[in-house]
């Protein structure tokens, strides 16, 4: 693993999964590498540790992105792509998800 940051956040970064979480402003954050695209949330509540996630839409009301794919797996382009989303989040153009508070066969 390994530590990064940026303005307003922090967290670890583990090249063997190609995940990445910690703590933005007090929120909670994930960063995963699906095949195609970089999935990212942020959960709402904030006594939510980043160990917990992911659970957006599902245990928690949060901010879901997903992010292309454009090229090799780096510190640098982690590292770009969370500040990126960060700036995002805090301009307000991240699509905030509630959770779902019944199961599907209700």
């Amino acid at each position: 693993m390994v530590n990064i940051s940026g303005e307003g956040w922090q967290g670890v970064f583990d090249q063997n999964t190609n995940q990445a979480r910690g703590k933005a402003n007090g929120y909670s954050w994930f960063l995963k590498l699906k095949s195609a695209y970089w999935s990212f949330e942020i959960a709402e509540d904030q006594a939510i540790d980043a160990e917990q996630l992911p659970l957006v839409g599902f245990g928690c009301g949060g901010w879901l992105a997903e992010i292309p794919r454009e090229s090799g797996v780096t510190l640098d382009v982690v590292t770009t792509i969370l500040q990126g989303q960060f700036t995002a989040f805090a301009d307000g153009k991240l699509k905030y998800y509630p959770s779902v508070n019944c199961s599907c066969s209700d």
